[in-house]
Order: structure tokens, then C-alpha cells, then sequence
């Protein structure tokens, strides 16, 4: 009974909480190393771009860069927190993880591209309406933990998610409830750690901070940015870990992994899996920081001339422009002519200045890729006729491959892009072949083929001089144009005066159509009930009714 219960219900919200706990202690170096080269530079990219558009008088002409770089960020979060899920995912399989191809890479970063970001809108609206707010959360969740698989599509990763969402709606309100008032208590003790910290370094130590100085500060958007970014970082993995167990179990229903599991677990010992080392190699070496080098001025020449008022002032002008200087600058408010208030000149305006910046941004990573072959050393121009040809052939060579490159990815995505397209549009559109009714067994219905379809019958059989045949087509081709108005149901069970009381029912605002229907069905009869010979005439004055009904009904 209580397994029964257990399988409805799922596991208990707490105990499920508690082995989320248990796992993440367990859980190796790389795997949280995956989960935070993934999500730190995301939260440093949050509180830049908050401090950066609060704050620096520039911000209007870089909100469209700051705002593309944190896209990319999120993506790579994403992304990172799924590899972290999938290596959870076979710790508790017991099994080692499956090897990161770069297929699985590249689909498991276009499920969290595609599905991910509309929960940035979906969240604060199920806050809004409430109640579907813990599906939604799960199911965003569930796409991280469910979008690392090896073969998954988008539509797949998509529909295990919500069907897993749907799964155990107590338990998830329950874990969400936990988990949240938990979260509560983090954020509270990051503000105090940091007031404690401030304290300590001004009582023990003496250095003053602006927090010890005045405590206003802490009342600022960017200090209760930076806190709810620490807190994010302590909570999100113990959330992650859950729901991993949560989607394990839940496929488990199915496939009684957990079950296998547990077998291994009794053969195997503890100990560090090779998946885990993997990853934390991989991650390790993912997270090393290259320290830039900074190029060496050359010595004064003695022929060397002094700098002009101009390129002084130029240079003046851009190391002013600089990050660490510009934040002292007051904002600058300026007044826009009046021909420049449409919003979508605004756009296109910020569009071509993003796209300006992010053509010198390239420009400054090639100059520094040529400063680095080169070895930071100025072109010399004044060399011998040889050495001077080789310099040349050098530079056209780099902007030869420079544009191959280019043209290559341009022509990639084009193919990739019309493939696309292609598979689209290539529908199979797969008609049904409806047989062929064979007029003299009696159970053919009026419903088995349309009024068309029974008229084009009545008049091939009319060439073939099967008068008999083709008036019963007539009449089912009848019935058929009575059924579409609806004016008659088609039954196999009704008769023909089952039809004709009926359509008097029905039809009593169009007299000269039930007219013309009991003529015909007396005729009918007649013929196919009775010895009455039929020639071409009859047929031809039945099929006058015909056209006559169509043209009343």
C-alpha cells in the first residue's frame, strides 16, 4: 500500500530534498565545476550590465552590446548547468557518463537556445496568474536536466518536460515551498556575512569601506543585485540536484532504472567515476584565465620625432573613453530634434551603432592576433626586396584566409538555411483512396461518397446505357446533397420514407424541394423495388428533379 502510494504520489518533498543534499556532497569536483564555469560569468555579466546602465554615462550607446553579451551568457549558463544535470544524472545511475561529443554538444545547446529563454517571460506571469507557477518552474527545470541527453530533439526534450511536470503535483509544490522559504534564509545570511565581514576589516584591520563609511550604502540596486547573484549561486545547485532525482524517478516509472541502480550500487563501491574526472579536467582546464601581456613599448629612437598636438589629443581622447575612467562622468541628457522621436528610427539607429561597435570589437581581436604573430613588433617596410615581398605575401595571405573563412561560414549557413527550408516545405500529403461502392448491393449508404462523387458515377453509367444503376446513383447523389444542407442524416438503418418524413421535418420553409424528393422516390421505387422498366427518359426527368432540389436547397 504504501508503495502504491508512493508511486501516485512520488517520493516525500523533505526526503527527496534531503537525498538532493546528499548527492550534491557526493557529487565530484568537476561537476561542480561544470555547474559554476557556467553560471559565475553569467552573474558577473548581470551585476556589469546593471552597475554599467545605472551608472555610466555611456550607457545608452552600449545597452545593445551589454545586452547581446549577456544573450550569449545566458545561453552558455544554460548550457553548463545541463552538462552538471547530465553528470548528476549518472552518479546516480551508477553508471559512468556518456562521452561529450560535439553532436551532443551542439544539440544540447540549441534545446537550451530554443526552450530556455521564453522562461524569462513565462515565470513572472505564472507569479502573476500563481497557480500554474510550479508547473512552469518545473517544467524550465526539467528542460536543463532533460536537454543533455544524447539523441534528444527539441519537440522530444520538449514533451518529456512537461510530461514530467505534470508528474506528482503535491510534491512539486512542496519541494517549491521548501526550497523557496530556504532560499529566504540564504539571502538573509549573505547580506549578514557581508555586513559582518565590512565590520570586521573596519574594527580589526582598520580599512574603511564606503559600507563602513556611511551605511546608506547598502541601500543601492547594484549591492541587492550582487547579494541575490550569491544567493543564486549557493540555492540553484541543491534546486538543480532535486529535480534531477525528481526526472530520474519520474523516468523511472517506465524504464525501473532505479531499481538497476540500486543493483549496482550494492556491487560497486564508492569512488570517483571516470565520467566525474572528465569533466572536472575539462572543466579545469575550460576555467583557466590567460593572463594578457602587455606589450612592451619600444625604445626611443634617437631619430624618433615627437608626438603632435593632434595624435596626442587622439590618444588623450581614448584612454579617457575607457571603462575605468568613465564611470566619474556625469550622465549627459541630450535634447533629440524633434524628427527623431519615431521609435523605430531610434532602433534602427541603435541597431547600426551595435553593429559599428561589433565591427571594431573584431577589428581589435584581429589587431591583437596580428600583434601576437608578429611578436608586437611594428611592420618594417625598409627591408630588402625579398624579405620585403615575403611581408606582403604574409599580410595577403592572413586576408586571404581571413576571407575564406568568411565566405565558408556564409555559404554554410546558406545551405543550412535552405535545407531547412527544404525539409519544411516537403510535406507528404497522403489522400485517402475511397472504393469504388458497387450500386447493386444494398447496403451501400448515400454517405460513402460525396454528391460529386456519385453524380460523376451516374453519368458514366448513363454512357454505358446503364439506366437502372445510374438512377439509383442519382438518388444517393440526392440524398448526399440533402445531407451536406443538412436536411436529411444519413443512416443505414432509415428508409425512403424515413427520409421523406424527415425532410418534411426539416425542410417545411422549402416546399417544392420535398416535392420533388417524394416524386423521386416514388420513381425510385418503383424501379429498384419493383418491375417498372426504366429508359432514358425517366432518367432523364429524374435527374431534372435532381437539378431542380440543388437549385431550391
Amino acid at each position: 500500500m504504501k508503495k502504491a502510494r508512493s508511486v501516485q504520489q512520488g517520493k516525500a518533498a523533505l526526503e527527496l530534498l534531503e537525498e538532493a543534499f546528499h548527492l550534491l556532497r557526493l557529487a565530484g569536483t568537476g561537476t561542480l565545476a561544470a555547474y559554476y564555469v557556467g553560471s559565475i560569468p553569467f552573474i558577473l555579466g548581470v551585476l556589469f550590465f546593471w552597475s554599467d546602465m545605472s551608472r555610466s554615462p555611456f550607457a545608452e550607446a552600449r545597452v545593445s552590446v551589454g545586452a547581446f553579451g549577456l544573450v550569449l551568457l545566458f545561453v552558455w549558463m544554460k548550457t553548463w548547468q545541463s552538462v552538471f544535470a547530465r553528470q548528476l544524472w549518472a552518479q546516480v545511475q551508477e553508471r559512468p557518463a556518456a562521452p561529450w561529443t560535439v553532436g551532443r554538444v551542439a544539440r544540447l545547446a540549441l534545446n537550451q537556445m530554443v526552450l530556455q529563454p521564453l522562461g524569462l517571460f513565462m515565470l513572472p506571469l505564472g507569479l502573476l496568474i500563481f497557480a500554474p507557477y510550479a508547473w512552469i518552474y518545473a517544467f524550465y527545470q526539467n528542460v536543463t536536466v532533460l536537454g543533455g541527453g544524447e539523441d534528444d530533439s527539441v519537440k522530444n526534450v520538449y514533451q518529456k518536460s512537461w510530461r514530467q511536470a505534470l508528474l506528482w503535483p503535491g510534491q512539486n509544490h512542496t519541494l517549491l515551498a521548501l526550497t523557496h522559504g530556504f532560499g529566504f534564509f540564504v539571502l538573509i545570511n549573505v547580506i549578514s556575512g557581508f555586513v559582518l565581514c565590512v565590520y570586521l576589516l573596519s574594527s580589526l584591520l582598520g580599512i574603511e569601506t564606503p559600507f563602513s563609511q556611511s551605511p546608506w550604502s547598502y541601500f543601492n540596486t547594484t549591492f541587492f543585485a550582487a547579494v541575490l547573484g550569491v544567493s543564486y549561486l549557493c540555492l540553484d545547485p541543491v534546486i538543480k540536484t532535486a529535480y534531477v532525482l525528481r526526472c530520474f524517478y519520474g523516468a523511472s516509472l517506465y524504464s525501473g532504472e532505479d531499481l538497476r541502480s540500486d543493483l549496482r550500487r550494492l556491487k560497486l563501491g564508492k569512488g570517483l567515476s571516470l565520467s566525474a574526472l572528465i569533466i572536472a579536467l575539462f572543466a579545469w582546464s575550460g576555467a583557466r584565465v590567460q593572463a594578457e601581456e602587455s606589450p612592451q613599448s619600444p625604445a626611443p629612437s634617437a631619430k624618433g620625432q615627437a608626438l603632435r598636438a593632434a595624435e596626442l589629443d587622439k590618444t588623450i581622447g581614448e584612454v579617457i573613453q575607457k571603462t575605468e575612467y568613465t564611470w566619474r562622468f556625469p550622465r549627459e541628457h541630450k535634447e533629440k530634434p524633434a524628427e527623431s522621436k519615431s521609435i523605430f528610427k531610434d532602433l534602427l539607429d541603435g541597431l547600426i551603432k551595435s553593429l559599428v561597435t561589433g565591427a571594431k570589437v573584431v577589428k581589435g581581436w584581429f589587431d591583437q592576433l596580428w600583434k601576437w604573430l608578429t611578436r608586437g613588433k611594428p611592420a618594417n617596410v625598409n627591408l630588402p626586396g625579398s624579405t620585403k615581398s615575403w611581408w606582403y605575401a604574409v599580410n595577403a595571405l592572413l586576408i586571404a584566409l581571413v576571407l575564406a573563412c568568411t565566405f565558408l561560414l556564409v555559404w554554410l549557413a546558406i545551405k543550412i538555411w535552405k535545407h531547412y527550408r527544404a525539409s519544411e516545405n516537403e510535406t507528404v500529403s497522403a489522400a485517402p483512396i475511397q472504393p469504388i461502392p458497387d450500386l447493386n448491393d444494398e447496403s451501400v449508404a448515400a454517405d460513402q461518397l460525396p454528391e460529386e462523387g456519385w453524380s460523376r458515377m451516374a453519368r458514366e453509367l448513363l454512357e454505358r446505357g446503364e439506366w437502372r444503376l445510374a438512377l439509383r446513383a442519382l438518388y444517393l447523389a440526392s440524398l448526399a446533397h440533402l445531407a451536406e444542407r443538412n436536411l436529411v442524416t444519413i443512416a443505414r438503418s432509415k428508409s425512403n420514407q424515413d427520409y421523406l418524413r424527415e425532410l418534411d421535418r426539416r425542410a417545411h420553409a422549402l416546399p417544392e424541394v420535398a416535392q420533388l424528393f417524394s416524386e423521386n422516390v416514388s420513381t425510385f421505387d418503383c424501379v429498384w423495388y419493383g418491375l417498372h422498366a426504366v429508359d432514358h427518359q425517366t432518367v432523364d426527368a429524374f435527374a431534372g428533379n435532381v437539378e431542380r432540389m440543388k437549385a431550391h436547397a
